[in-house]
């Protein structure tokens, strides 16, 4: 868009040195592309936490390493949508 703007009085010359000029400004600009990414959250409901808070120190651990292999299975999940 810029190239387009220039003078028409240039000269062949200096056209192609302001499109040059043009092209390494825009060059050394950084990337604006979006990019795509999750936001992956690993919280139990609030009914969870209530039973674990109520529970006793074996059903404690059960529900930490149900929600743990829930958590791994997500993350796995999460990294094959990726690719």
């Amino acid at each position: 868009m810029r190239a387009a703007a220039l003078p028409e009085a240039l000269t062949t010359q200096q056209r192609k040195q302001e499109r040059d000029e043009i092209t390494t400004e825009d060059a050394a600009k950084p990337s604006m592309d979006p990019t795509a990414g999750f936001d992956l959250k690993f919280s139990v409901s609030k009914s969870v936490s209530t039973l674990w808070a109520v529970s006793d120190t074996g059903t404690q651990a059960l529900i930490a390493q149900a929600h743990h292999a829930r958590c791994r299975t997500c993350w796995r999940s999460s990294s094959t949508m990726s690719r």
